[in-house]
């Protein structure tokens, strides 16, 4: 029995390897590395300079961009717009929370959000290993988006993420918002 299944295992292993796998983003189409070679037999890594590229992908319901350069060693730059920072008079404890949590993923991550304009927006270069492929680029997307993803959930307890509400409604959690009829804790 156990032979049955090693060479079935052997069979399927070894069509894999004469199939040709691939992610197709955009125009590009990258090779799935399946046993993760990457250098030629002088040394020299395997592939050739590609074009710069972009794609976009939802995770955690935000949409990120992530666009695609070699100027200077093979880099991916993930943007992503998290959000307004409320107004003080808005919610003061929203807007004192969400610097917080500003502050610590910058703190631990280096820098990944910024706050400008009275947006959150996050922004991080990621190294791509050379040749690029399906693997390496997944492979630097998640480990950085692992990372991050706690303080996400962090950021989501305040307020919600972009997808997550129609356009003009409230992305503050109910418990962030201003009452009516309240100002600060005292009733008018």
């Amino acid at each position: 029995m156990l032979g049955c299944v090693l060479q079935t295992l052997s069979a399927i292993l070894e069509q894999m390897e004469q199939k040709q796998h691939s992610l197709i983003l955009g125009d590009y189409k990258m090779p799935i590395d399946i046993h993760h070679l990457g250098v030629e037999e002088h040394g020299h890594e395997a592939g050739t300079k590609r074009d710069n590229f972009r794609f976009t992908f939802v995770w955690r319901m935000m949409k990120f961009q992530a666009s695609y350069h070699e100027e200077s060693g093979a880099k991916m730059d993930l943007t992503a717009d998290v959000g307004p920072l409320p107004y003080s008079a808005e919610s003061p404890q929203a807007r004192v929370d969400l610097k917080a949590i500003v502050a610590e993923v910058n703190g631990v991550l280096g820098p990944v959000f910024q706050v400008r304009g009275g947006k959150i927006t996050l922004h991080r270069q990621l190294p791509v290993t050379l040749p690029v492929t399906a693997v390496g680029l997944v492979t630097a997307l998640t480990s950085f988006l692992l990372q991050l993803g706690p303080y996400l959930d962090c950021l989501s307890t305040v307020m919600a993420t972009p997808l997550e509400v129609s356009k003009g409604a409230p992305r503050l959690r109910p418990n962030y918002r201003r009452k009516p009829g309240v100002k600060g804790n005292r009733r008018v």
